[in-house]
């Protein structure tokens, strides 16, 4: 499954608008109208949230595995939590 299929399968499983995901993940809701149909892809920065939102991993999002994040480890958590204390230029 790719990442448009991916992304409006969550969305959908919330019961939630493209308006309210937009709204949770700060951007306009025509980009997550682009994202489900496969026009753009969001920056690493939303798409950690899209991640962290749903409770799956960003390789999830993308298509590269079917495991949801509850399958990852400490490392991956202590990876991710150096990673959103970085500034916008550490990113």
């Amino acid at each position: 499954m790719n990442f448009a299929n991916q992304i409006k399968e969550l969305r959908k499983n919330r019961n939630i608008r493209q308006d309210e995901l937009a709204q949770i993940v700060d951007v306009g809701r025509t980009s997550v109208g682009k994202w489900e149909n496969g026009n753009n892809y969001p920056t690493v920065e939303v798409l950690d949230k899209l991640a962290t939102y749903f409770g799956v991993t960003t390789d999830y999002l993308l298509g590269r595995e079917e495991l949801p994040a509850t399958k990852r480890n400490a490392l991956d958590f202590k990876m991710l939590e150096v990673f959103n204390s970085l500034n916008d230029f550490g990113k």
